[in-house]
């Protein structure tokens, strides 16, 4: 599968992730750590709509943590804290983890991490395991991304782009090519969060 494009700029060294704590829903004080949590992610901001992540480490006192990037936005829905990072070259979820531990630790930790330039797309969280993450270049030079499209979707939205029946990722792929359009198509691996430590 071809090397990610963005904006027609290959993307290296940027890893983008969306990181998901999810409290008991039948739980209402786990919920409230939850909400605690963003409140102190957004103090630790100093109201700014972005900051980096080792503003945070050292603000959240959760010990000596490296990680190299910036935290984009966060949000909580009901019982779920969303986060959305951009970090040089992997995930860095240590800081995640340790927060977790210091503030909420009976919640539940989802990630979904995509480095474009070295096709990592890596997730743990079932609901988009197996799934795709598509870039099609539009007529107007530009990219249609879907970020998590489950295997059906992902050939309907090729194959009408396409005008094609082809049910083959790597034949669509190869389509695309010979007629000068950049598709990138990933498909979202396994693996445990731990694994990035």
């Amino acid at each position: 599968m071809a090397t990610a494009k963005k904006g027609g700029f290959t993307l290296s060294n940027l890893c983008c992730s969306t990181v998901t704590f999810v409290a008991d829903a039948t739980n209402p004080n786990e919920i409230i750590l939850i909400q605690l949590l963003d409140k102190l992610l957004e103090k630790w901001k100093n109201n700014k709509e972005e900051c980096s992540l080792q503003q945070i480490v050292e603000h959240s006192g959760i010990g000596d943590v490296k990680c190299v990037g910036d935290l984009l936005q966060h949000s909580v829905f009901s019982n779920k804290l969303e986060i959305s990072t951009v970090t040089a070259w992997v995930p860095m979820l240590q800081i995640w983890k340790r927060l977790r531990d210091k503030f909420c630790p009976n919640a539940t930790l989802f990630y979904s991490s995509e480095e474009s330039g070295m096709e990592l797309f890596y997730t743990n969280d079932p609901e988009v395991v197996g799934n795709f993450y598509l870039e099609i270049e539009n007529d107007d030079g530009d990219f249609d991304v879907y970020e998590n499209v489950k295997t059906e979707k992902a050939l309907e939205i090729l194959q009408k782009r396409f005008h094609t029946y082809e049910t083959n990722f790597d034949t669509i792929s190869e389509l695309a090519e010979n007629n000068g359009i950049t598709c990138n198509i990933h498909q979202w691996q396994y693996a445990d969060i731990d694994e990035w430590d």
